[in-house]
């Protein structure tokens, strides 16, 4: 069975049809203010950007995100994992510090960020992971 996907244009015929209200609309429609009981820890995964780019989704929208969490009762907090390549995601201090060059940072959008696989490439990358199953066998 195919889930539902659910779409608002970019375009705003009126001033309460900006971005910012649209991404209320489709958290309530999508029922995920539903999902979340009084009190969850409530991630929501994201891409914070590689350094130098611009591919990533801009904090003010993601402040939206949060604030429906937080009106839905959970305890949001962003969350991202280290790349398997080099760059400015490779460990979790380099991480932390292009988040908040791109603008995620606390007072920004009001909930903590969390790299999910440890502080540095040796303690959490999926890699390094993988490699040492193989050093294993």
């Amino acid at each position: 069975m195919p889930e539902k996907v659910y779409f608002a244009s970019m375009r705003a015929r009126d001033p309460e049809q900006n971005t910012i209200s649209k991404i209320h609309y489709l958290f309530e429609e999508s029922g995920l203010s539903g999902m979340i009981d009084p009190g969850d820890l409530t991630a929501t995964k994201l891409h914070f950007g590689e350094w130098g780019n611009e591919s990533y989704i801009h904090p003010v929208y993601v402040r939206q995100v949060v604030d429906c969490v937080k009106e839905a009762g959970g305890r949001p907090f962003l969350t991202d994992s280290n790349t398997l390549y080099c760059g400015s995601r490779a460990n979790a201090v380099d991480h932390l510090c292009t988040a908040v060059e791109h603008g995620f940072a606390y007072a920004v959008f009001g909930a903590p960020v969390f790299i999910a696989d440890g502080l540095g490439e040796e303690t959490g990358s999926m890699l390094n992971f993988i490699q040492s199953i193989f050093r294993v066998c």
